[in-house]
């Protein structure tokens, strides 16, 4: 769902599906900062809203991006609320 809330969704977890078997997710700042990477598993990639430091991410929009090796599937903004 869009926006996402680590405190409202179902089991606390950002659900990305349809991911192509050997893509990553990656979820990024406004800036270009990397927060965090996903693997899928059976085609499913989930985030609990948190870094790569295990805190919870501000409130604010971050972009995502499906990568099969260098080639992006697909981008997006993603809305984080609290």
């Amino acid at each position: 769902p869009n926006p996402f809330g680590p405190s409202r969704a179902v089991d606390g977890l950002l659900k990305i599906s349809c991911v192509p078997g050997g893509a990553s997710v990656d979820i990024y700042t406004l800036s270009g900062e990397k927060v965090r990477s996903a693997a899928p598993t059976a085609g499913l990639c989930t985030w609990d809203g948190r870094n790569g430091n295990g805190i919870l991410v501000s409130p604010g929009i971050y972009y995502y991006m499906v990568q099969q090796g260098t080639r992006a599937v697909q981008t997006g903004k993603l809305l984080v609320l609290n």
